[in-house]
């Protein structure tokens, strides 16, 4: 085989590499961690979900965590010391597993669930209820955890934490000034969290090396949500901020009548924030501007779930309301009598915690006797175009952008995991040195898919060093000198000539 056969080879494997990476994964159904997904954008693709009680279940007092679910578990922790793994369906115990203190929201990801307790430990169980191992921090934990690259991330007393999954060994830690409660998000493999000491930490998740920090006027226990480049928390001074992920610079702020602990949730072009004064807030993603507020008559400090017709959320007046997105009006309620802690939604089923220490789950089931029309399925993929995209450049920003078309309406279209809008979309992708693999995909109302593939070379333009303008050095003072004594010299002898 000579070397060009080789090389054609080789190049029709890594195409074919390229493609199987990034292939669209189909959208997930569960809610491993709080906030949905690595971002913490709090977006469901769910249909709308019936706020009718499948069930409810006890495991603790006023103070229990958020609920997660992953392969058909829910998982909880308890004000009573206990993790709890419940049938997301059914509603049935499967087990629950002691610590020796209260025990926060835990994230659950191939086939191991991840809790931290006041014990100042952070427990790996497998979805038996078996510990696999648990890691003594030193601390409290109250910061929800997420998992990333087989990393675990979270927040313990001022720390902000990296433990290996496989063993519970830390891998980094990041001191901060104040305790953490924010839970982080993970977005283009940087880590985003808040902390007491008024400030937004982005980290690289790597080595913990600190690309910046942004200083709010208050305490940030709101867990960041991040989104086409854009980071969203709100904080302890009322005011939901909106700060470059890139450069931490401020894009704007928008003041509440309260503290915001809420997390923002995301969708399109809008953030879906909750506030201590009792307002649940839809805003403008990219200038803040309030598009409806909803009223209601407890704080908001919980993360709303937007779909794509409804925002759910929970209130402290024991209430969950299901609101219309575009309209903000009341689709629904739901009245629980005690205040909502957390809301999550997987398999078309909403669950909620409460502060009366039930688990509760919401959706409706279809009668058997119920016969159900057929329809002939959408399984046509969105149109997609894009803008010519060079394939080098020299500029270590590039811009992408197009259009998305279909019938039944276009979802969203991301670029490398953004959001960059819907039928118009556009991205701003920062490039790293070589070549950059660029997935564009588009998403239509009736869930198909079109992917995209480009690659562009990125070459940093060469610096042209300034040759250095030489200074008079030494040997060119000699040489004045001595030119200037030879003249000396060759008049005092003209002088003595002459005499």
């Amino acid at each position: 085989m000579n070397i060009l056969t080789l090389y054609t080879h080789l190049h029709k494997l890594l195409i074919l590499s390229l493609i199987f990476i990034f292939l669209p994964s189909s959208v997930s159904a569960n809610w491993q961690n709080y906030g949905g997904d690595l971002a913490h954008s709090g977006y469901s693709d769910s249909s709308p979900i019936s706020l009718e009680l499948k069930w409810k279940y006890h495991i603790g007092n006023s103070e229990i965590s958020a609920p997660v679910i992953d392969a058909g578990i829910l998982f909880a922790g308890s004000d009573d010391n206990n993790l709890y793994a419940i049938d997301a369906v059914k509603g049935e115990l499967k087990w629950q597993f002691p610590t020796l203190g209260k025990v926060y929201t835990p994230a659950a990801k191939n086939g191991v669930v991840f809790a931290a307790s006041f014990d100042n430990n952070i427990y790996a169980l497998d979805y038996n209820g078996n510990q696999k191992w648990k890691s003594n921090t030193g601390f409290s934990t109250a910061s929800p955890p997420i998992v990333y690259n087989n990393i675990l991330y979270g927040g313990s007393d001022k720390y902000i934490y990296a433990i290996y999954i496989n063993n519970g060994s830390t891998n980094w830690r990041y001191a901060t000034s104040g305790w953490i409660e924010s839970a982080p998000a993970i977005s283009q493999g940087m880590v985003y969290a808040g902390s007491n000491d008024n400030n937004l930490y982005a980290l690289d998740a790597g080595n913990k090396n600190l690309r910046w920090k942004y200083q709010a006027g208050g305490s940030i226990t709101s867990s960041p949500a991040i989104i086409n480049g854009i980071v969203f928390v709100g904080a302890n001074d009322f005011n939901v901020y909106a700060i470059d992920s890139n450069s931490g610079e401020l894009k704007w702020r928008k003041k509440t009548n309260d503290i915001v602990k809420s997390s923002p949730a995301l969708f399109q072009k809008s953030v879906y924030v909750g506030s201590n004064d009792n307002t649940l807030y839809a805003m403008d993603m990219y200038n803040g501007d309030i598009i409806w507020k909803f009223a209601t008559d407890g704080w908001i400090d919980s993360q709303p779930i937007v779909t794509k017709d409804i925002v759910y959320a929970g209130s402290k007046d024991g209430t969950i309301y299901a609101i219309d997105r575009e309209k903000g009006t009341k689709v629904s309620s739901y009245d629980a009598g005690n205040g909502i802690i957390s809301l999550a939604i997987s398999d078309n089923m909403l669950y909620a915690t409460s502060n009366d220490g039930y688990v509760y789950a919401f959706g409706t089931e279809v009668p058997e006797s119920t016969t159900i029309s057929k329809v002939a399925p959408d399984l046509i993929p969105p149109e997609l175009r894009i803008n010519p995209i060079p394939i080098n450049i020299t500029s270590e920003t590039l811009t992408v952008s197009g259009t998305a078309k279909d019938p039944a309406g276009i979802l969203i279209v991301t670029v490398n995991g953004i959001d960059a809008g819907a039928e118009n979309w556009k991205a701003t992708l920062t490039l790293s040195k070589g070549i950059n693999i660029v997935s564009i995909k588009a998403v239509d109302k009736a869930g198909n898919i079109k992917t995209e593939i480009r690659t562009v070379r990125y070459i940093p333009p060469e610096i042209q060093e300034t040759p250095a303008i030489g200074t008079p050095g030494f040997s060119l003072y000699l040489s004045l000198i001595s030119l200037i004594v030879i003249v000396i010299l060759n008049r005092i002898k003209k002088n003595d000539n002459l005499e």
